[in-house]
């Protein structure tokens, strides 16, 4: 099989792997994988299903395939499924986990996927908020996060209408996550503190708060979606694995599973919706409808997880007799103080890239306050011996000098608590492998 590249199937690939992986996917799912490699099993009856999407159909390098817009295409009808099962998923009162290699990166010069088929996906996650409970993903290596920006979907080009530009495309994954960062510095300013708590805007203060509130799509940032990516088994940097932990709270009680099927709110504008356009958008859940688990804490909801890694470097140096790899705790977010991770929900990730994005290079700074004109002996010049205004005055300006200087101290060590975030950040998408001269090197 050619690297990265597919053919829409049935094809001699699907039919081998289909045989290979025929224990791990289920008889009725059988057909949908023969005919291009996805399906989805419920790891919880009645509770919870898995999806493995065949993100090659998706994929901008393969060149077999042609995106997500062409009724033709793999890519058109692996959409076309996912949303059917997303469907039925919500009308059972169901969640899901979406799983794929290649995630949906998009920055300013970085695309994974086929612009059609990013934005099909973005569009069908936002409308099955209340399905999609978390996105994982692999595939590029590196340890990290992106978020979906519903804002940026553009029905015409989801739908094919309208043709999307191309994007010069940058390799390096230093660029890349760059590029992420400054797309996390144009979130409201306000991000972090919006996601804290409700109550640090104060019972005065509701409108303000209700007003950035709209900025994130609402109180839990419904506006986003989440992808997280883990780094690579294969040593690439350092192999790694990840093991997710999510609330279990109430899995057996039917009360906390309740069907959402939903119907349109207004048939005169569906009916002139379906003639206006044969494409086909799914009905977002009802605004009465409380949030769920990829926004608020539920079952379901990914609390958090645990990194680990295999120190090669250690591991090269052991007598060659009897060497045996392990793994190690890399990192975990139930215990980790630099991210602050409470659970795994978008809002938590919103504050997360919030911060990163508020980083700026520091440097050494010169005291700017509490100068004195001297002549080039460096004795102060005084004209006139000081009466006690002028002495009241001086040390009413000293006390003003002092107070500017605490401020900057303190915004000094904010900005050092926030870069510090972005530094972990770099330093764990490599999983540790870089040394802070080559992170440096990398990132300037």
């Amino acid at each position: 099989m050619p690297h990265n590249i597919l053919a829409k199937g049935p094809n001699r690939w699907t039919k081998r792997f289909s045989h290979i992986w025929r224990k791990f996917i289920p008889e009725e799912q059988q057909h949908s994988f023969v005919r291009g490699g996805w399906f989805m099993v419920e790891v919880i009856p009645d509770r919870l299903a898995v999806f493995s999407l065949n993100t090659l159909y998706f994929f901008d390098n393969n060149a077999a395939v042609d995106g997500c817009a062409k009724k033709s295409e793999a890519g058109y009808e692996q959409m076309e499924w996912l949303r059917v099962q997303l469907q039925l998923l919500r009308e059972r009162g169901m969640k899901a986990i979406l799983m794929g290699h290649v995630p949906p990166a998009r920055t300013e010069s970085k695309q994974s996927w086929d612009e059609t088929c990013w934005q099909k996906y973005t569009l069908w996650v936002q409308q099955y908020r209340d399905v999609v409970s978390a996105a994982l993903y692999g595939h590029m290596n590196i340890d990290h996060f992106m978020l979906q920006d519903n804002k940026k979907v553009d029905i015409k080009i989801a739908s094919g209408e309208l043709k999307p530009q191309q994007k010069i495309k940058k390799q390096s994954s230093a660029d890349y996550l760059a590029e992420l960062r400054m797309g996390w510095s144009e979130l409201p300013n306000d991000v972090p503190k919006i996601v804290d708590d409700e109550n640090d805007f104060g019972v005065q203060k509701h409108k303000k708060r209700d007003k950035l509130y709209k900025k994130i799509g609402g109180k839990w940032g419904e506006r986003y979606s989440v992808s997280l990516v883990t780094a690579s088994v294969v040593p690439n940097y350092f192999p790694t694995m990840r093991l997710f932990e999510y609330n279990i709270t109430g899995l057996h009680s039917p009360s906390s599973f309740a069907p959402n099927a939903l119907k349109p709110s207004n048939p005169k504008e569906e009916k002139h919706h379906k003639k206006k356009s044969k494409f086909k958008l799914p009905f977002p859940p009802s605004k009465s409808s409380p949030p769920e688990p990829a926004y608020s804490p539920q079952p379901l909801t990914l609390l958090g997880y645990t990194q680990y890694y295999a120190n090669l470097t250690h591991f090269n140096s052991l007598p060659s007799s009897n060497p045996k790899l392990e793994y190690e705790i890399e990192y975990s977010t139930f215990s980790d103080p630099v991210f602050g991770l409470k659970e795994l929900t978008v809002r938590s990730y919103l504050k997360l890239a919030g911060q990163i994005g508020k980083f700026k290079a520091l440097r050494e700074t010169e005291t700017k306050f509490g100068h004195e004109c001297s002549d080039q002996s460096g004795k102060v010049e005084r004209s006139e011996p000081e009466d006690s205004n002028e002495l009241s005055q001086r040390h009413k300006d000293n006390s003003e000098d002092d107070e500017k200087r605490r401020k900057e101290g303190r915004k000094h060590e904010k900005q050092k608590r926030i870069n510090k975030i972005w530094y972990t950040f770099v330093q764990r998408a490599y999983v540790g492998a870089k040394g802070k001269k080559e992170l440096k090197k990398d990132f300037n």
